[in-house]
């Protein structure tokens, strides 16, 4: 998958990989505010994998991009320094070259590398359990 398809693999909703533990709590009262990491399913998967590795039972979570305050939303530049390139299904180049060309927005880099950052309070009932 080309960072152009990344695009194409949103469908209106972002994905967070997380313990179930951790999903519990904030199904139960909502995410705090802290700099929260979403993206695009694929890009959960990944790091739902990687809360498996831990020894720990992964759930995804979503919520609808509509759902989050949108002047709370930032670029994912973890993901942009140092993009996921086999779930993305292109070279870190093209990424550095990409977000050179873009204007840096959190939309830029939803597009890119299928990433965001949220830094508000997620609502439990903006919250599923996938």
């Amino acid at each position: 998958m080309s960072s152009a398809d990344m695009r194409g693999s949103f469908d209106g909703r972002l994905y967070h990989a997380t313990s179930r533990e951790k999903a519990d709590a904030f199904l139960r009262d909502g995410m705090p505010a802290h700099v929260s990491y979403w993206g695009v399913s694929e890009i959960a998967a990944y790091y739902a994998e990687t809360v498996e590795d831990e020894g720990l039972v992964p759930v995804v979570l979503s919520v609808g991009l509509s759902d989050l305050e949108e002047a709370l939303l930032r670029p994912d530049m973890p993901g942009i320094e140092e993009p996921i390139a086999t779930v993305i299904g292109c070279r870190e180049a093209d990424v550095i070259a990409a977000w050179s060309a873009c204007e840096g927005t959190w939309r830029d880099c939803l597009d890119i590398v299928g990433s965001l950052t949220f830094s508000g309070v997620v609502p439990a009932s903006a919250l599923r359990e996938e």
